[in-house]
């Protein structure tokens, strides 16, 4: 027989699958305050509730610390946990409920996937590669974990410079989930690498289709165009890299290539400048700017040198 607690938790996930988010709340509200039986089943489901549908990151995170805290073979919540750390970039803390999460769930996918993810922001990329390794031929997978499985895997090979195997992954990823910004935007970076330009191109214009609020694609395709020689082409992307991102300063600096190869020198002395305002000292942005062949034939000019030696 169902106890009062559960009845209340179970009525709540119906009415949260049914898009009834406060109904739900409420009820998990009421199963709480009874500190029953299922009080970590009542905190986990209140956590899922806010994390993925009220998308309130901070207080989902202390409920599954709640959960956890109750029942520490909590599986699901030890993952729920890892990933609300990963929004506040605690990797190291969301490593460590990864590795609990699979020790309590092993046949559960999704905390491999989320190790592997912490794997490649802490820049340990071999043990990313390590963790997903032996899922890549696993049988039976469903299409959504073995998307992100390959993006992560690929992420992996990428950052360790295996740049053609990176690319059959993210292909593989993106034949799997053609929604997934990340992958998008790998394949066309790695095409420009390779001087595939219409492919580059193409991803690009996938990625900014996912998403139109992330600069990254704009100023990729900018680049491509840049890299083609078509300045008048790449200058309303960058434009808008800029609007998105206004404080990154190779979104500047790209600006400054345009107006390069467009002849437009005050515009370029205008881009510089701000380049260099931008960018972190310690990187020795004026003297990347001086070895630029796209600047040579500016390298000489009395402005051009002004700019450079002010901050040298």
């Amino acid at each position: 027989m169902e106890t009062q607690d559960l009845k209340l938790v179970n009525e709540g996930i119906l009415q949260m699958k049914e898009g009834q988010y406060q109904k739900a709340e409420s009820l998990f509200n009421k199963a709480i305050i009874l500190e029953g039986q299922y009080l970590s089943k009542a905190y986990y489901n209140k956590g899922v509730l806010l994390q993925n549908h009220l998308n309130d990151i901070k207080e989902a995170m202390l409920c599954y610390i709640e959960a956890t805290t109750l029942n520490p073979d909590y599986g699901y919540a030890w993952h729920n946990l890892g990933e609300t750390l990963l929004h506040y970039n605690r990797y190291n803390d969301a490593l460590q409920m990864f590795i609990t999460a699979i020790e309590t769930i092993p046949e559960d996918l999704n905390p491999r996937i989320g190790l592997a993810h912490t794997f490649n922001r802490l820049q340990e990329y071999e043990s990313a590669i390590e963790t997903l390794e032996p899922l890549l031929d696993q049988q039976g997978i469903k299409d959504n974990h073995m998307a992100k499985i390959q993006s992560e895997y690929g992420l992996a090979l990428l950052q360790t410079n295996r740049v053609p195997e990176a690319y059959d992954h993210f292909k593989k990823a993106f034949q799997l989930n053609e929604n997934d910004y990340q992958v998008c935007y790998n394949i066309a970076f790695i095409s420009d690498m390779f001087k595939n330009y219409a492919e580059a191109l193409s991803f690009y214009d996938k990625a900014i289709a996912v998403n139109t609020n992330e600069a990254k694609g704009y100023q990729g395709k900018a680049c491509t165009y840049i890299h083609m020689r078509e300045y008048q082409e790449a200058l309303p992307y960058i434009q808008k890299a800029i609007a998105l991102s206004p404080k990154n300063f190779e979104g500047y600096y790209n600006l400054a290539c345009i107006h390069a190869g467009l002849g437009e020198e005050e515009a370029l002395l205008d881009a510089i400048k701000k380049t260099i305002e931008l960018a972190p000292p310690q990187i020795g942005i004026e003297k990347h700017i001086q070895k630029d062949p796209d600047f040579l034939p500016y390298s000489k000019n009395e402005g051009f040198m002004s700019v450079i030696e002010k901050r040298i």
